[in-house]
């Protein structure tokens, strides 16, 4: 993929070096037309749009470094241009995070090209010293055929990657909190006085936490009253006796 060139009166070259030279004022900021940059930038992506697909990511790593070199290069030439242009608050906060902005986008563009360089140099990033520079050893078992792998292999993917079908799993069954109430009611009515713990015996877990929250629907609303002699001791649940 060609790279885009700015080409002018006095400067010919890539962005980055166009703005390299800005900041290090060894070229007049004033000098240049950011107008024409411009449009010989958006005549090069005519040329970008003739690529194939799998280039879009380079084309957009293209063109967001074109914005962000564009965006500096207006930033510096407007502060030339007018340098006592007074600005309302919100406008020198925008400035600002566009500095911030610009410069944290250079810091990852400088770190995106050290780790290209170690990524295609394949070199580990993060080692062990202890196995820093040393080649990788490998140590098959001894009498092992082809065959033995294969069935090593099926017998993972039977236990490990057998898929169970939505519609063949068991759902859990809900549980109504009113239907716990009216439940728990009619039973301390017959018995005055019955243990959380028989009352949950060989529930499931929905369940019982069904007829606890039904419990304590009851003791807020007056209907029963408990008893727990001691932490994590049985609850004794009994009906609340209405005054007369």
């Amino acid at each position: 993929m060609q790279s885009f060139l700015v080409k002018t009166e006095n400067f010919s070259g890539p962005m980055e070096k166009l703005l390299e030279l800005v900041e290090e004022r060894k070229m007049d900021i004033t000098a240049l037309n950011l107008a024409e940059v411009t449009t010989d930038f958006l005549d090069y992506t005519r040329y970008l749009e003739t690529l194939p697909r799998e280039k879009g990511g380079e084309i957009s790593r293209t063109i967001a470094d074109f914005v962000v070199v564009a965006a500096k290069l207006l930033l510096v030439k407007s502060k030339y241009l007018l340098p006592e242009l007074p600005l309302s608050k919100e406008e020198e906060i925008e400035i600002k995070d566009l500095e911030i902005r610009l410069k944290i986008y250079q810091e990852f563009k400088i770190s995106a090209v050290s780790f290209l360089s170690v990524w295609n140099s394949s070199n580990r990033s993060f080692s062990r010293e202890l196995f820093q520079n040393r080649p990788p050893l490998f140590f098959p078992p001894e009498k092992i055929t082809i065959l033995d792998l294969l069935a090593s292999v099926k017998n993972l993917s039977e236990t490990t990657f057998n898929e169970i079908k939505e519609e063949n799993m068991p759902r859990p069954k809900a549980f109504s909190i009113q239907e716990k109430i009216v439940e728990l009611l009619e039973r301390i009515k017959s018995v005055s006085s019955v243990r959380f713990r028989d009352i949950i015996e060989n529930k499931k877990k929905g369940e019982i936490i069904a007829l606890f929250l039904a419990v304590l629907h009851l003791i807020r609303d007056h209907f029963v009253f408990v008893n727990q002699g001691e932490n994590f001791s049985d609850i004794e649940i009994k009906e609340k006796k209405k005054s007369t």
